[in-house]
């Protein structure tokens, strides 16, 4: 894993041990996670069944490969953006 060799595990209680082993809390395990899954090429577990987010995916996809986003569009993006960010009652844990 160390050197992209070997995927990391896709068990998350392995995972949730090793950041416990390494002390991570917090954004540090969050991280932790997160890179797990995109060593993997996957999306993250909280974020893949996030509807805001998974809604939000092909035209972040779009602009990524270069098909820059306008106007409403844009603005669309930027609003789901800040709504996957910000506190509520479906984001809140």
């Amino acid at each position: 894993m160390e050197r992209g060799i070997t995927p990391p595990p896709k068990d998350a209680k392995l995972l949730e041990g090793w950041a416990k082993f390494f002390g991570l809390a917090g954004d540090q395990k969050r991280e932790f996670l997160d890179l797990a899954a995109l060593a993997r090429q996957e999306i993250p577990a909280d974020m893949a069944s996030h509807e805001t987010v998974i809604a939000a995916l092909p035209a972040f996809f779009r602009a990524v490969r270069g098909h820059e986003l306008e106007g409403d569009c844009l603005l669309q993006f930027v609003e789901d953006l800040r709504a996957v960010h910000s506190p509520s009652k479906s984001n809140t844990r």
